[in-house]
């Protein structure tokens, strides 16, 4: 059984919360690059084989250009994740698009990156006018279908339960960069590494329209 709280982001419409198609799920990290803790978790992420989503704060991107360019040499997919880790709903249309531009300029400056065309915003605090003016600007508007509530004090097997008890077809799953990471979540991704070959699933990087399933494992 999901619980309401996994279910929520699914009813937004307009903003992805699942794969498109079946056999497929997608492993997602905000808030990164972080130095104490993305280096590890690159690490980890090398030893299972696993790509993900990164979206990324644009200030954050700013201070660790050497970090996020070891992100996009191990294949990661790199996102927007706002400028500022503050919630961008009820803002102003001037906050929301320039935290949108000011992030995939500090992405894909110095030519380190190109940013994948998706936006998720911090907090997945959204309203209407977000998504609508990501979208203005070419960006497809991510949710989630699953989280482990890992940005609060879990162990790593309390991660885990909850990550069996959540794992599904054509899942986004959001995960958090910071510190400790790597620790707590080694069950958790090598779990999803050890479900992803038992049931010849695809793991996905996102947004899949923008290179037609890009298909990564």
């Amino acid at each position: 059984m999901i619980p309401l709280s996994q279910w929520i982001p699914r009813a937004i419409p307009g903003w992805q919360s699942r794969t498109t198609e079946d056999g497929s799920i997608a492993v997602t990290f905000d808030d990164g690059p972080n130095p104490d803790s993305t280096p590890e978790l690159l690490q980890l992420l090398s030893e299972l084989d696993l790509k993900c989503t990164m979206f990324l704060v644009g200030e954050a991107c700013e201070r660790n250009q050497e970090l996020l360019s070891k992100i996009v040499s191990a294949g990661h997919a790199v996102a927007n994740h706002g400028y500022v880790h503050r919630r961008h709903a009820f803002q102003s249309k001037e906050f929301v698009t320039e935290s949108l531009m000011r992030t995939r300029a500090a992405i894909e400056s110095r030519g380190c990156a190109t940013m994948a065309p998706a936006f998720r915003p911090p907090y997945g605090s959204l309203d209407w006018r977000t998504g609508r003016l990501a979208r203005r600007m070419g960006l497809s508007p991510v949710l989630w279908s699953a989280h482990l509530s890992d940005w609060r004090m879990r162990t790593a097997g309390d991660l885990l339960r909850v990550a069996q008890n959540n794992f599904h077809d054509r899942m986004i799953l959001l995960l958090h960069d910071k510190p400790g990471c790597a620790v707590t979540l080694r069950p958790v991704l090598e779990h999803i590494r050890s479900e992803i070959t038992r049931r010849n699933w695809r793991l996905l990087l996102l947004p899949e329209e923008s290179s037609k399933r890009r298909e990564v494992a």
